[in-house]
Formats: structure tokens, C-alpha cells, sequence
């Protein structure tokens, strides 16, 4: 699926060259994200939900034809959907992101208030950096002094929940992106405000609060593992975090603009005796990279701080980390690199055999994953579902350097090379 203009396209098969997509859905505002719920996809059934431009969510099953629309005319809230995102494992919850800082979740079962909502703002002293606000307005029930939302009653006289279930106060600027870990207990969310939360989501409370080198970060992925946080930012890096240390474990200089999308590749090989990581970015300056992150790929920096990485926050003080200088972290450089002729990248997604590009003006570039060559006989790549490493997850996460031997530099000779396929702009 591609969001383009005010319609979102549908496309079948991107291994077959088409010139038309397999259907497309026309709505009154742009739709600026949308996500399926992997949890109930399959053959006779898709929840998608998409947001919209004017803060509506419409959820819909392309294959039995049904939809409907929360947050109608911004009843709710009128502040554009930035990203929007199914709970895991979770049949009827998602979160959406907004250009206010706030974070709603929703529930497809659930309908909007009937007499309308009211979002409190949060304290003026609040502090984004060490903390978040979280309403919960499906627990206040009808009161002559109004509450943040009215419950309406069933006719058993039993209250009934209305959306949002529940209302965040992330940030004081735009949320620019937000995922899930990969055990969908923990979410993470970029901003304008220069800032990298992690939040515990069951529990609903701040973990680590990280600040970028320079700007705003505006997106960020998880490894397989669940170990590490890719982002990219304004300041043309990318910058790769211990999630649960909370700390910065080296950053990536590549670029030479904003960096508008990461990825890690997860069948990029088979594990080793070392962690090693594929990540592969894009960014406004029509450049995809392609990073081959270990502990011997890194470079020293001018100023080590002690053999053992970074500090590691200990106490409830140090949920905030300040930016740490240049010569402070380690610099990664990219393996590969080439860029886009035609316009300028936004989005990566990433499958077993292939990569596919998306564009600003709506195109796609789609990429094949070249065959393995082992012991000069050419054999295809075998996908492997996820990255395995020999180390121990509870071992925190470092930045060392080991010794570069042949085996280790000529583990990532492959790269993505171009395949041509006619997808025509729509």
C-alpha cells in the first residue's frame, strides 16, 4: 500500500510488472500513515486503519468490503495523524501519533463520544524529558461539573466505554514516528523536540528519554532482537541506541540531509560469534545507505570515555540522557551506497528477496537481493526469519572494537543490487 495525495493505492503483487495498482481508495482529506494488523491478517480478512490529514482514523477490510471512521470531523481531536500503529498481538487496540505531541488509544469496537471531548491540557510545568501525562477518560463517568469525557449507559444501565481508551501527552511538538519492540512491550516515539522516548505501554511510563546531536529525529525502527533502537534525524546521522541501557552505542555519517527513513535487515545473514547488524536508511538527499554494524566496525573516537562504552543510567534522575559530543561515541560508515535519479526516498520496506523504495512523488524502486556466492559457487540466499546472535540478551550493550579478520570483512560483500521493474508513477 502507498499513500499518495488523498488516496491510498493497492498493489496485488510487486514481483509481477504492472502499470496500474490493484485498487485504490479515494478519501476527503490526505491520508498521511496507515498499518495493517498482522495479528488477523490472512486470506479472508485485513484490518487496515489509516490516518488522516484532519485527525479522522478510518478502519476498513478491503476483502469484506466494510469500514468505518473514528475521531469523525475531529471530534476528538483535530491534529493530523503522523503514524498510526496496531497494538501487537491485539485484535482491536492501535495508538496514533499526532503533530500536537499526543498519543490516543483507540479501540475499533468502541464509538465516539456522543457529546463530544474534551482534552485536558497538561500541567504547564510538565517536563517532557523525564515524564508523560496519561488520561484515562473511559473511567470518568457522567457528572454534572463535566469530566474529560461523558460515559453514556447501555440498557442494562451499565456504563459504556466511548473512545479514545486512553489519551498520552508525549511531547510538546510533532511526533514524527513511533514502533513497537518486537515482544510489543515497549514503545518508542521520535519528535521534533529533539527527543527519543522509550515507554514501558502496559505500564504507561517513561523509560528512557534520549536527545539527538543536533534537530529533531524523525524516525525509528527496532532490531530483531529487540536489543537495539535505529534513528534518524535532522542532523543527517543515524544514531543507534542500547534501548534498555539507555544510551548511545555509536552513530552513522553518511548523509549529507535529513534522514526520512531506517530499516534493519533481518535476513541479512545467519548470526555469528559477534553481533553484527544490517541497516540500510534513506534520506532527502536521494540516498539510500546500506550499514554493516559490529563491534570491529566501529571507528575510535577522538576522545574514548573508559573501555567499558558509555555510562549506564542507574537511577529514576537519569531517565533523561543528554546528547553526547562527536568525539564522545563512535562513527559507523557506510558499507554501500547509491542514489535515486528521480526523486527523493521516504519510506524502506524490507522483504527476504527483495527492497522496496517509496517516493515522495508516489513511485516505487523496487531491489532485488543478489544471489550468495560460497566457495565460488553461486547458491540463493536463504531468508532467515529472525537474527540470532550467540550472545546474551541480559549482557549490556557496548561499544567495543574486536580485531577485523578476512572472515569477519568478507561476512558483508553483499549488497543490493538495482531490478528493474516498470512500476509507473500513479
Amino acid at each position: 500500500m502507498i499513500n499518495a495525495s488523498k488516496t491510498l493505492f493497492w498493489y496485488a503483487n510487486v514481483h509481477q510488472k504492472m502499470k496500474e495498482p490493484a485498487g485504490r481508495t479515494m478519501f476527503t482529506h490526505a491520508p498521511l500513515c496507515h498499518d495493517i494488523n498482522q495479528h488477523t491478517c490472512r486470506y479472508d480478512r485485513m484490518d487496515v486503519v489509516v490516518g488522516l490529514s484532519s485527525g479522522d482514523i478510518v478502519w476498513m477490510d478491503p476483502i469484506q468490503y466494510r469500514c468505518s471512521r473514528m475521531n469523525k470531523n475531529g471530534m476528538v481531536t483535530s491534529s493530523p495523524v503522523r503514524q498510526i500503529r496496531w497494538v501487537p498481538g491485539h485484535e482491536t487496540q492501535f495508538v496514533s501519533a499526532h503533530s500536537d505531541g499526543t498519543v490516543f488509544v483507540w479501540d475499533v469496537e468502541r464509538d465516539d463520544p456522543p457529546e463530544g471531548f474534551q482534552k485536558a491540557p497538561p500541567d504547564p510545568a510538565w517536563d517532557p524529558r523525564t515524564s508523560i501525562v496519561v488520561e484515562e477518560p473511559q473511567l470518568r463517568m457522567d457528572s454534572p461539573g463535566g469530566g474529560v469525557l461523558k460515559m453514556g449507559r447501555s440498557k442494562d444501565q451499565s456504563p459504556v466505554p466511548y473512545n479514545p481508551s486512553s489519551v498520552w501527552h508525549v511531547s510538546r511538538r510533532a511526533i514524527t514516528d513511533m514502533a513497537f519492540s518486537p515482544d510489543g512491550q515497549t514503545l518508542a516515539f521520535t519528535s521534533e523536540d529533539k527527543l527519543l522516548h522509550i515507554i514501558d505501554f502496559s505500564r504507561k511510563t517513561l523509560v528512557h528519554t534520549l536527545a539527538s546531536y543536533f534537530g529533531g529525529l524523525t524516525c525509528v525502527c527496532w532490531s530483531q532482537d529487540g536489543r537495539i533502537l535505529l534513528t534518524g534525524g535532522q542532523d543527517d546521522l543515524l544514531t543507534i541506541w542500547a534501548a534498555k541501557e539507555g544510551h548511545v552505542v555509536a552513530r552513522a555519517q553518511g548523509h549529507h540531509s535529513y534522514v526520512s527513513a531506517v530499516a534493519f535487515d533481518p535476513w541479512c545473514h545467519k548470526g555469528s560469534s559477534y553481533d553484527a547488524y544490517r541497516l540500510i536508511s534513506a534520506g532527502e538527499d536521494g540516498k539510500v545507505c546500506f550499514w554493516d554494524f559490529s563491534s570491529w566496525s566501529l571507528h575510535r573516537p577522538r576522545a574514548a570515555p573508559n573501555q567499558r562504552g558509555m555510562p549506564l543510567p542507574t537511577t529514576a534522575s537519569q531517565v533523561f540522557v543528554p546528547a553526547q559530543s562527536r568525539a564522545e561515541v563512535p562513527m559507523l560508515h557506510p558499507t554501500a551506497s547509491f542514489y535515486m535519479p528521480t526523486s527523493v526516498p521516504c519510506g524502506l520496506r524490507i522483504a527476504p528477496t527483495y527492497m522496496i523504495v517509496l517516493h515522495l512523488d508516489s513511485e516505487m524502486a523496487l531491489f532485488s537481493r543478489p544471489r550468495r556466492f560460497t566457495q565460488g559457487n553461486a547458491v540463493d540466499h536463504e531468508p532467515v526469519p529472525t537474527h540470532t546472535t550467540t550472545s546474551s540478551p541480559e549482557e549490556p550493550l557496548v561499544a567495543s572494537e574486536l580485531p577485523r579478520s578476512p572472515t569477519q570483512r568478507q561476512m558483508f560483500r553483499r549488497t543490493m543490487s538495482p531490478f528493474t521493474l516498470g512500476l509507473r508513477k500513479t
